[in-house]
């Protein structure tokens, strides 16, 4: 797949980092300022290679980390 979707309920200014399993910074994005509420994030995928990426999505008070897997 060329994109992944990450959903998350994180509110206030949100951004997201994508790394490699070896900690490299592959990509980092500002999403903005987001209301309370379930949100969808797109990543584009298409020039990474195939592996599994771990993705953080950092808010004010909060963060999550999910894995990511391009096939």
């Amino acid at each position: 797949k060329e994109a992944k979707i990450i959903k998350h309920r994180l509110e206030d200014e949100i951004s997201i980092a994508l790394y490699d399993l070896q900690g490299k910074l592959i990509l980092e994005k500002n999403m903005g300022n987001k209301i309370s509420g379930e949100h969808q994030e797109t990543l584009n995928l298409k020039d990474l290679p195939q592996g599994t990426y771990v993705c953080r999505i950092t808010g004010k008070q909060n963060s999550i980390t999910k894995q990511v897997i391009k096939q």
